[in-house]
């Protein structure tokens, strides 16, 4: 059976959306695209190398941002892998809920909506496993649409999470979800590629290949807790490391190097901030290896079980083990029993303990 994802790529190549990019530069009614369009053209030939660079198409754009800024998300995801009808698609993405208005009504940062019959037909009809420990089961068919380096990091429908993102429209259901923050996904990047019965698929890519999915659904052919006509059911994300690294800023979850720069998956290290509706915001949470180590300037876990106090002014042993990971400036390295955690800056060494209970915020 062929690859799901292959099949949308194929798809998006069609001849038809191409000569749909041609009839819409040919409309007087959407005559504000024609430059943008014709800028995608030359970003699209720079990419197979016939003319121009990056350099001199952003000059060329200087005179309208916004343009820029609409152009630029699908333009340049061609320009790694040099996939025709790439303004085909940038004509539809520019197209999606405008209506009457002018491309300045958008609000900037915002996802575009594509209307649904005009994309590809995949096959979303796998269902979710509601509680399945493999999020790959729990995401159901959405998975199938995601390459990941170190497996599917994250996945559910809304069996398992409840009604995240809804709206009037697939494009307002995503817009909704991406506000809440709840699933730490990139706040822009997503795309409309593929469309079932009641559904449409949106990924977000990294040199175009796809690192999450989701599926956002009408609630009138779909059975979805929402009040709205159109809700996300499933999701599926590959782990926040493969993200592009713009996003780290929009992630609950900091992204650490290995000592030559590669990304590490959270699943082998990360750090997190303490959760705000407990007022733990002045903890850090730090996961290495299974082992957890807690830094607490402010006491406010204080009462809690760890294995020596947090020191912000400690020694760094003789013996201490170089993990090599290293975080904007921060080094770690363990202690000989890895029962505290040394956290290395320019202003000095700080000991973060490791805790001998269990204990979360509720």
């Amino acid at each position: 059976m062929t690859d799901p994802r292959i099949l949308v790529r194929m798809a998006a190549r069609r001849s038809a959306d191409q000569e749909r990019g041609r009839a819409v530069v040919g409309s007087e009614r959407y005559a504000w695209l024609r430059r943008p369009l014709v800028w995608c053209r030359i970003v699209e030939d720079a990419s197979v190398g016939n003319r121009s660079d990056l350099r001199s198409v952003k000059e060329t754009m200087t005179n309208s941002r916004r343009a820029w800024q609409s152009v630029a998300p699908l333009a340049l995801r061609s320009w790694s892998s040099a996939k025709a009808g790439v303004c085909a698609a940038v004509a539809v993405a520019l197209l999606a809920g405008c209506g009457d208005s002018s491309p300045d009504d958008a609000a900037p940062g915002e996802q575009s909506d594509t209307p649904s019959k005009s994309l590809p037909l995949v096959d979303l009809s796998k269902p979710p496993v509601a509680n399945d420990p493999d999020p790959s089961v729990r995401a159901g068919a959405v998975a199938n649409f995601i390459d990941c380096n170190y497996g599917v990091h994250q996945g559910g429908w809304t069996s398992d999470f409840g009604p995240l993102g809804s709206g009037s429209d697939p494009g307002e259901a995503l817009n909704d979800m991406i506000d809440s923050g709840a699933l730490g996904m990139p706040d822009q990047g997503f795309v409309a590629v593929g469309r079932d019965e009641g559904r449409v698929l949106y990924t977000y890519d990294v040199t175009g290949v796809a690192k999450a999915a989701l599926v956002t659904a009408d609630s009138t052919k779909v059975e979805l807790e929402s009040d709205d006509e159109w809700a996300i059911e499933t999701f599926a994300t590959c782990d926040p490391a493969e993200f592009d690294p713009s996003t780290d800023d929009e992630s609950p979850r900091e992204v650490w190097q290995d000592a030559a720069g590669n990304r590490v998956p959270t699943s082998v290290i990360t750090s997190s901030r303490g959760p705000e509706h407990c007022a733990w915001e002045s903890a850090t949470f730090l996961g290495v290896d299974g082992q957890g180590y807690i830094s607490d300037p402010q006491d406010v876990l204080d009462g809690r079980g760890f294995v020596a106090p947090f020191d912000a002014d400690a020694e760094l042993p003789s013996d201490a083990i170089d993990t090599g990971y290293q975080q904007q400036g921060r080094r770690l390295w363990l202690s000989n029993d890895r029962l505290i955690a040394f956290v290395v800056t320019a202003d000095g060494v700080e000991a973060w303990p490791s805790s001998t209970e269990e204990f979360g915020c509720a």
